[in-house]
């Protein structure tokens, strides 16, 4: 009697506690990629300062994975340095490439030797939450709740930046 009384508060507690433990680790991970992906786009632009070179962030093969790409000299391929699987709960979508809509795999957001980009980003779609990763000008990142600010109407400063091409 006494052993069926232990089992039942423990099967009670198991039921109880094993959810609540998965559902902390599901969102421990979600917050962990959040964290990667802002890590790899400082990483990126810190990478373009340092060695001089242009570097890009890119989707790579698939929707599943961001790249951070250097340029290759002359006639050699962009060479992939570092990159980030997409976490399962999350889904990348609108992508924008100073200020207008591109295809996944027409998008490359560059980080110059100077630390500036191109500026743009995309949307971050869990569920029916919706964030933004943007990149602005100056190589800032920012992720803000909603879908990707109208960047259409930002302006180059008469004689204070070249805009690149």
């Amino acid at each position: 009697m006494e052993l069926s009384v232990v089992t039942a508060i423990m099967m009670l507690f198991a039921a109880v506690v094993v959810p609540a433990v998965v559902n902390q680790k599901e969102r421990r991970e979600e917050r962990e990629f959040r964290s990667s992906l802002l890590r790899l786009v400082d990483d990126a632009r810190e990478r373009a300062i340092e060695s001089g070179k242009t570097v890009s962030l890119v989707m790579g093969d698939g929707d599943d994975q961001l790249q951070v790409t250097r340029e290759g000299d002359d006639d050699q391929e962009d060479t992939v340095v570092r990159s980030l699987t997409v976490h399962p709960g999350f889904e990348i979508t609108s992508f924008e490439m100073g200020g207008d809509q591109v295809a996944p795999t027409e998008w490359k957001l560059r980080f110059y030797p100077e630390g500036k980009a191109d500026g743009g980003g995309f949307e971050l779609r869990q569920g029916t939450d919706l964030k933004s990763l943007v990149i602005d000008k100056t190589g800032n990142v920012r992720l803000s709740e909603g879908p990707l600010p109208d960047t259409s109407q930002d302006k180059w400063p008469a004689g204070e930046f070249e805009k690149r091409a």
